[in-house]
């Protein structure tokens, strides 16, 4: 069985893989919840309430929240209703009022509370921002926190940090629970490599605001619906087909919105399980995989390059995962006669062949592996160029690196 991707123990606020379990068991205690009364919900009737992000009742440990009547209204919305996405935004919204700088726990149960509704398919543009917003929020008190604690000790481990614009007082210093320099400076690293993630989640949400998806539709879609219909009542004239194609698309925008993100892995790929769910006879279940597990490729390089080396052995199984994922895509085309609406897959599976040649080491490929894996995405280039002419510098990239594996092939040519 293939090793879990574990993070470095020095870096214990940005583990964002272990946020991401933790979202995950989360979620199973709201799901779980459906059907069950208020008073079960909220855990009266024990000898004492659970306190738990589930129902927002984790919130009322934070100091400065617990004495506000909105608050408390919103935790007890939630607690009754804890899959509403709206009550749960509001809640975080208020929050962030009172406190536009809350201290690093407070910041990370905003956090939590942020990213919950995406993991039963709640998605919505405004969704997305209060994630995005909440996120940067929690990542820049930590690099305020490290730098602070850094510039009051006064290290030459400062070199290249940038520390304009903090003021240190030693007797507000708040505890990161990080103990030593080079945790310290490996969580400044991955935090400024987080903040540039979402800054590129911004820009793309800049065109995708409009989008939702809610879990009432993908239970539409997947066939679980009320009323004595598959999408409602008796004799609703809803075609069917015309609903799971508007779910699929649904689907793919949310996913392009949160891939960015790594605690929004997991949801991403929850979804585009769904998606195959759907429609399992198209190539885009398997792209969005594809996309979500470079993306985490990307993420286990970047700590990588922030000095954490426990993150090198899980680069090469993110990758193989994704070629997995295009490899599977590649089976509803045709390379032969290529419709438009095949170019993600063809385009994207060889890019990330190129991507894998360029970084064969690190991906542990060997040379006949990447030879295969080259011939394969060279066909795929070979068969986007048969539809859009555009792709030829990108055929000409994979032409050169076959070449340079003494391949010897010249366009359109595969080897034996």
């Amino acid at each position: 069985m293939a090793k879990q991707p574990s993070e470095n123990k020095d870096t214990p606020n940005v583990n964002i893989l272990k946020m991401q379990q933790e979202l995950e068991e989360i979620a199973k205690d709201v799901l779980a919840m459906e059907g069950k009364g208020f008073f079960a919900k909220l855990g009266l009737g024990r000898k004492t309430r659970e306190v738990t992000p589930a129902t927002g009742t984790d919130i009322l440990e934070i100091a400065f929240l617990r004495g506000d009547k909105e608050i408390n209204k919103l935790v007890s919305q939630l607690s009754g209703d804890p899959k509403n996405q709206a009550i749960r935004m509001q809640l975080v919204g208020r929050a962030l009022q009172m406190e536009g700088r809350p201290q690093l726990e407070a910041a990370r149960a905003l956090l939590i509370h942020s990213c919950l509704p995406f993991y039963w398919g709640e998605v919505t543009g405004p969704a997305v921002q209060m994630l995005l917003k909440t996120f940067k929020l929690y990542l820049e008190r930590i690099l305020q926190i490290h730098k602070e604690k850094m510039m009051a000790i006064q290290s030459n481990v400062l070199k290249g940090v940038n520390l304009s614009g903090i003021e240190v007082n030693e007797d507000d210093m708040e505890d990161s629970g990080v103990g030593n320099r080079a945790g310290m400076m490996m969580e400044i690293k991955i935090c400024e490599g987080l903040l540039e993630k979402i800054s590129e989640a911004s820009v793309t949400l800049q065109n995708k605001m409009g989008v939702s998806l809610s879990k009432y539709e993908l239970d539409l879609a997947l066939g679980k619906g009320g009323g004595g219909g598959m999408f409602g009542s008796e004799g609703s004239d809803i075609n069917v087909e015309q609903v799971q194609g508007i779910v699929t698309t649904k689907i793919m925008h949310s996913i392009d919105m949160i891939k960015l993100i790594p605690m929004m892995n997991s949801a991403g790929l929850s979804l585009a399980e769904k998606m195959k769910e759907i429609e399992d006879k198209i190539p885009y279940p398997w792209v969005m995989i594809g996309r979500l597990n470079q993306q985490m490729v990307r993420y286990h390089i970047m700590r990588m390059e922030a000095g954490d080396d426990q993150a090198r052995p899980f680069v090469a199984p993110a990758f193989n995962a994704a070629v997995v994922a295009y490899r599977r895509s590649m089976k509803t085309v045709s390379q032969s006669m290529p419709k438009k609406q095949d170019l993600p897959a063809l385009a994207e599976f060889a890019n990330l062949t190129y991507y894998g040649y360029i970084n064969r080491q690190i991906m542990r490929l060997d040379k006949e592996g990447l030879k295969k894996l080259l011939q394969a995405g060279k066909d795929a280039a070979d068969a986007a160029m048969t539809v859009d002419e555009s792709y030829a510098p990108m055929q000409a990239r994979l032409l050169r690196a076959c070449n340079s594996m003494g391949m010897g092939l010249s366009e359109g040519e595969t080897q034996e």
